[in-house]
């Protein structure tokens, strides 16, 4: 059953399930209430309302990507992470619990949620790729696959950071106007991390977590089958996302510097 592992009274879980939605909400009220930002996006949307999305998820996704850093070099010394190892499939750490899974899971269902509410980010992808996320981050919690989390659900956000200064350019152009140095830092900032963490570091990470998911599958020794499974499939589906990212991207920075000339 999905998320039946997650422990709903965990005081994380909790501070997050409430944070998040609250933060948008308050985020839109306030908008609304001094009247910014009241212009339509494209799609239709409020722009106010898509700024307090990412106002939430810049939030959001640089917690998690610092906190992926914390775990991965261990930087406060924390027992439970010097016991987390790719050795014992199984093995468990609060620290990952608390800071990266709970938190992954929340965040992610909240995307899915406005996903749906709004359309300048109902996308089929993202909505796939939102969905799958909270679902595996919910599998971690039996414990499983928690060293793998540290990477996949973790560090690889922190992309995600100057990603979220690019949306907001996006949507308000006139800041990109005013702020072009900080549009251009941004741009190029994410397309370092993104090929970094993503693409060159992404065997690194996703190739143990497939290997080891498939081994324990083959050898009998999954606790669920169809999580395995599923975990699989998921892992195939995300790296080909990637790949199709890193190739979009990689023509955004080729328009970036070598724009093509119009014809007068």
């Amino acid at each position: 059953m999905l998320f039946e592992d997650v422990n709903t009274t965990n005081y994380y879980f909790q501070l997050w399930f409430f944070l998040v939605p609250l933060s948008y909400l308050l985020l839109v009220i306030l908008f609304r209430l001094f009247g910014l930002y009241e212009f339509k996006t494209w799609k239709g949307s409020r722009a106010s309302d898509i700024l307090a999305f990412e106002l939430v998820a810049g939030f959001s996704v640089t917690y998690l990507g610092f906190w992926g850093l914390i775990c991965k070099f261990n930087l406060f010394d924390l027992d439970d992470l010097r016991q987390l190892s790719r050795a014992d499939f199984y093995s468990r750490s609060v620290t990952v619990e608390n800071h990266i899974i709970y938190p992954m899971i929340v965040f992610q269902s909240w995307n899915v949620l406005l996903c749906f509410i709004s359309k300048d980010l109902r996308d089929p992808a993202m909505i796939l790729h939102h969905t799958i996320t909270a679902i595996c981050a919910s599998f971690a919690l039996r414990p499983c696959m928690q060293f793998h989390s540290i990477s996949t659900l973790g560090l690889t956000e922190l992309s995600g950071i100057p990603l979220t200064v690019i949306d907001i350019f996006k949507y308000f152009p006139h800041w990109a106007e005013k702020y072009p140095t900080v549009n251009l830092i941004a741009k190029l900032s994410f397309t370092v991390l993104f090929y970094s963490l993503r693409i060159i570091y992404m065997p690194f990470f996703m190739g143990p977590l497939v290997y080891d998911v498939y081994t324990l599958l083959v050898q009998g020794k999954a606790h669920s089958n169809p999580v395995f499974l599923f975990v699989l499939l998921a892992s195939v589906f995300m790296v080909g996302l990637q790949l199709l990212w890193a190739y979009k991207i990689a023509i955004l920075v080729r328009k970036l510097f070598y724009p093509s000339k119009k014809v007068h």
